[in-house]
């Protein structure tokens, strides 16, 4: 997961803007979520992000992790951001 370029995704873009104050403290994975398909799988994660300006705790932010894996690696494709309603 960190070579995944999240910050600068459309995903990303699309949850915060193109707003740099915004960084990733870090990622929780939900390993029991993961389902995998013919070498495919989806999970649920949470990422959790911060404004660098601020010492505030980090805010955690839902997402579905999709990608590819061969037995040996795995490699992430998407994430998507469950967007709040």
């Amino acid at each position: 997961m960190g070579r995944y370029p999240l910050s600068s995704s459309a995903e990303w873009v699309r949850e915060f803007g193109e707003n740099a104050d915004v960084e990733v403290d870090h990622i929780e994975i939900n390993p029991a979520s993961f389902a995998l398909h013919d070498y495919l799988f989806e999970g649920k994660a949470q990422v959790f992000v911060r404004h660098a300006a601020q010492q505030a705790a980090a805010r955690a932010v839902n997402v579905t992790v999709f990608g590819r894996c061969d037995g040996r690696r795995a490699e992430l494709d998407r994430f998507v951001f469950e967007h709040r309603t």
